[in-house]
Formats: C-alpha cells, sequence, structure tokens
C-alpha cells in the first residue's frame, strides 16, 4: 500500500499528521513581512497533483538542514511540519493557511515525477486591469511579450542599498499591455535580450510579480527577491503563445520589424495610449482654474513662453534617486538616501506659460516632461550655455 498524500487545499489546523507531496515552484531569502527580525529565513513555493499552492517557510535557525536537499523543479514527500495562518505580507498562494518546516520536520525528495510540474499559474492582462478590487499584495505569473522599454535607472532603497529599476511594456495576445517595472538583478538578466534591434518576438515569464495601482494606473512590478523571470522559456504556453504571433504574421516566422520600441518614460507612453483611446478627459484651462476638485487634469494648450532666470530653470539632484539635494561645503547631501556625500546631476525645473482659447497660466514642467520638448538633458544645456558665456 502506498504511502497516504494529502492535498493542499485540504490543510487546516484540525490535524498536525499532514504528508504532502510537493514541487518546489520558487525558492526566496527574505523577511516574512517588512522589518521583521527572521530575516533569513528560506520561503518556498509549493504546488501539487491538483495545481493548489502553498506557502512554506523554513526558519532561518533550521535553514542548514533542508536547504541542501531542497532544488526548484524537484519533487518532495513533505511531513510532520507546522499549519499556520498565511498572514505573510505578500502571498504566493490564495490558500488559508501557510506551513513551516521545524527541527523534527521529514523532507524526502522523490526523483520519480508522480505528476506533471507546472511552474506557472498565468493570470490575462485583461483580468489584472479589470479587477474590482486589486489586491496588491497577491503574487502571481504572467506571460507577455516585451513590446517597450525604457532606459535602466540606478537607485537606491529605503535600507540605503544600491540597486536598479528598469520600466518595460508588455502586450499579450489579445493587444492588452501593461507596464511592467523590474528592479535589482532582474535588469541584469533581461538587458542583454533589450540590446540592439531585435526582430524575433521577446516573451517573458513573469513569475511571483504583484500588481501595483499608483494615481489611478494599474502596473505590475517585481517584488525584491521573490521574483523571476524567464526569458523565451521552453514551456507549452510559450510555444503556442509565438505560434499564435507568427500566425498574425501570415505564417512569417522572420519578423521584418523592430519589436521593442524605445520609451522616455512609462507614464508618456499610457498617457499617449490614453489620448488616442479617448480614455481620459481633456478640460480648458479656465474649467481647470476654476474646479473645485483636486486631481489630475488633461488640458490642450500652446507653451508660448517660458519664465527662467539664469540658474533657476534646473536644480541639482542625487544621481540615484533624483531628489534635491544639498550643498555643504565641497561635497552634496541627499536626505532621502541618507549619504553624506554623493554623485548628482542637473534636472529640469521650468515655469511655462501656456494658453488656450480660454485663458492662460503657468505651469511647472520637470525633468521628464521638459527634456521630451528641449531634446538635451539639462546638464547638457548648462554646460553648452557656459561654454558661450
Amino acid at each position: 500500500m502506498g504511502e497516504r498524500c494529502d492535498f493542499l487545499e485540504e490543510i487546516s489546523t484540525k490535524r498536525a499528521d499532514w504528508i504532502i507531496k510537493v514541487y518546489v515552484v520558487r525558492m526566496w531569502y527574505g523577511p516574512p513581512r517588512p522589518n521583521s527580525s527572521e530575516a533569513g529565513a528560506l520561503e518556498i513555493a509549493l504546488h501539487d497533483l491538483k495545481g493548489s499552492r502553498i506557502h512554506c517557510t523554513i526558519p532561518k535557525s533550521v535553514v542548514r538542514l533542508f536547504r541542501p536537499i531542497l532544488s526548484e523543479g524537484q519533487l518532495y514527500s513533505i511531513s510532520s511540519f507546522i499549519v499556520q495562518k498565511n498572514n505573510m505580507w505578500m502571498k504566493c498562494s490564495s490558500l488559508q493557511y501557510r506551513i513551516t518546516l521545524l527541527q523534527r520536520s521529514m523532507v524526502v525528495h522523490i526523483p520519480q515525477p508522480l505528476f506533471t510540474f507546472h511552474p506557472f499559474t498565468f493570470r490575462s492582462i485583461a483580468s489584472i486591469l479589470q479587477e474590482e478590487r486589486l489586491d496588491q499584495n497577491f503574487l502571481f505569473d504572467v506571460l507577455a511579450e516585451v513590446i517597450g522599454k525604457e532606459d535602466p535607472k540606478d537607485l537606491v532603497t529605503k535600507q540605503g542599498q544600491e540597486s536598479k529599476r528598469l520600466g518595460l511594456l508588455v502586450e499579450d495576445l489579445e493587444k492588452n499591455s501593461i507596464s511592467c517595472t523590474l528592479f535589482g538583478s532582474l535588469v541584469d538578466l533581461i538587458q542583454p535580450y533589450l540590446d540592439g534591434d531585435k526582430t524575433e518576438p521577446l516573451i517573458v515569464a513573469f513569475q511571483l510579480f504583484r500588481a501595483k495601482e499608483w494615481n489611478g494606473k494599474i502596473s505590475i512590478q517585481s517584488s525584491f527577491d521573490t521574483s523571476n523571470i524567464h526569458i523565451n522559456p521552453n514551456i507549452k504556453e510559450a510555444e503556442l503563445f509565438k505560434k499564435s504571433l507568427v500566425d498574425s504574421t501570415q505564417g512569417d516566422s522572420c519578423f521584418s520589424s523592430q519589436r521593442i520600441s524605445h520609451m522616455s518614460s512609462s507614464s508618456y507612453r499610457s498617457a499617449i495610449d490614453e489620448l488616442r483611446k479617448g480614455i481620459c478627459k481633456v478640460e480648458t484651462i479656465d474649467s481647470v482654474l476654476n474646479a473645485s476638485d483636486v486631481g489630475f487634469k488633461w488640458i490642450l494648450c500652446t507653451i508660448v513662453d517660458f519664465d527662467v532666470g539664469r540658474n533657476d530653470w534646473f536644480f541639482i539632484a542625487c544621481k540615484y534617486c533624483h531628489k534635491k539635494c544639498k550643498k555643504i561645503e565641497e561635497r552634496f547631501e541627499c536626505d532621502h538616501c541618507r549619504k553624506k556625500a554623493v554623485q548628482v546631476d542637473l534636472r529640469y525645473k521650468l515655469q511655462a506659460y501656456v494658453s488656450d482659447a480660454t485663458g492662460s497660466m503657468c505651469v511647472v514642467l520637470w525633468d521628464t516632461e521638459a527634456s521630451q520638448i528641449v531634446e538635451l538633458s539639462a546638464t547638457k544645456v548648462r554646460e553648452t550655455y557656459s561654454q558661450v558665456q
């Protein structure tokens, strides 16, 4: 008689003799919640025969017992664990409970697969964009083609660590698109595939990403060390995705034009899309000046003049976080990065007078918008101005 096997969806606190057979989907080190003292614990996403996922935590004190025998994509029999409420601040499972391994827990590798490994549970972009109550702490997978890219940017985390950020625009087979932000090592992982004029589609499986809503815009982004990306993965879903793209070009497998466009900023791209589709409401200057509500407004206007002096059209910013810096003797300090000496750059702060048929007003154009108009960086303009002087 074979060993008993319980399904993940059955697990609760009513019993203690659970035995599960599960694949390791993803492993990462990290605290179960922000500012937790459990930093260094090994977090694991597991899935069973029915495809259900459960979150498993191996505390830092016993990681050494289990880490050497665990590998992603391998099947294990696990027993003698404790069951707890799934109160993780980032959830990779919709189940009510999670499990924690102890020193007495049993983990046995099963070399022969008993069922198929399914590392992804893909969500459609449409379902993310249309979700009424967006859960920004739930992790999911997305399969999409990269169709737009920004330049990578350096940043400094709240903990003072240097990192990177990269904005992408991704699209599914139904032409639904969504902004996607990668952080940290994932930027270096995908960057070689973005360089040059690519004519083949870049299909990526975004694993354990989260949705983010900011200023009414929904996007997806990686979450610390939890998330991963699989570039042109060798899975059935990706093969069908590419085949559908090929079929849509009348069977020609050689795509003749560059497929990944350069974006100056994701917000700029999404704004253009909204204007073209008529999603946003364009108002007049008069209606904006007399509006009783405070919020984001769109106006169609003409720039009449710029109100700039010798040195008031730019500010000195930290090169990592782009916040304003203050000069202390011969160095620059950044309060946001909490550093006493940082590299700096110049960024635009242009005051512009604009008008339409209903009136005129003064607006401030920050670096992203001003750079698109001037087509030169603030540093380059300053250098040119100094040479003329």
